[in-house]
């Protein structure tokens, strides 16, 4: 059985968006992706994964977005003070 999310909108139409996490990791080592998308779940969130997305934030029912990306500033900051 496929995952669903929210709207019916099968694991795999995502697939597209989280393959581009791939390419941006290509052309820009390190940087940190997030996918923001109406439908967080388990399924997408294993998918972006394999692909480079270091986080899915779901827009309904999540952790805020704004909290996230201030999440990953502070442990980059963390990092290069070590």
């Amino acid at each position: 059985m496929q995952a669903r999310c929210c709207h019916t909108r099968s694991v795999n139409a995502h697939t597209e968006w989280v393959q581009r996490g791939k390419q941006i990791s290509k052309l820009v080592p390190g940087v940190r992706i997030v996918l923001h998308t109406l439908c967080g779940n388990p399924g997408i969130e294993r998918e972006a994964e394999k692909y480079g997305v270091h986080v899915v934030v779901g827009k309904v029912g999540s952790r805020n977005l704004k909290e996230v990306v201030d999440d990953l500033f502070r442990d980059d900051e963390r990092a290069r003070a070590a």
